[in-house]
């Protein structure tokens, strides 16, 4: 049996449907640490300086404290440099979505240029 981990329940119950019976898809319930959705909690003309708190929910998830492993210097660094792109791509174009296209959820690192390759090919098309 294939095991897949990803971040949410919902997305495991969604994916899981797609793999089909071979796949147990399980949740990992997100970060146990994140940046507060405050303004400044990531400050790019410090160093990329950012501001971390624990999540409630995540408390009863730290068997991984219990039970440490060595430290993976690489994955904590892209997994840092995603957590600030969320925050300064999707916490700044996310308001001015809800602004313009009112019911629409979020902007992020990933939608806006998977949005953007979209209207790009778009535009070929119409030109073509």
């Amino acid at each position: 049996m294939d095991v897949l981990v990803v971040e949410s329940p919902a997305k495991a119950k969604t994916i899981g449907k797609y793999l089909g019976p071979g796949y147990t898809v399980l949740a990992s319930y997100g970060h146990v640490r994140d940046l507060p959705p405050k303004d400044g909690s990531v400050r790019p003309d410090e160093d990329f300086a950012m501001d971390w708190e624990v999540d409630p929910q995540s408390q009863k998830r730290l068997d991984a404290v219990a039970h440490p492993r060595e430290l993976d210097q690489d994955l904590i660094d892209a997994y840092m440099a995603r957590r600030a792109l969320d925050y300064l791509v999707g916490f700044t174009l996310s308001p001015v979505l809800w602004r313009k296209l009112p019911g629409s959820r979020s902007a992020g690192r990933v939608q806006s240029v998977a949005l953007r390759l979209i209207c790009e090919r778009e535009a070929e098309i119409e030109v073509f």
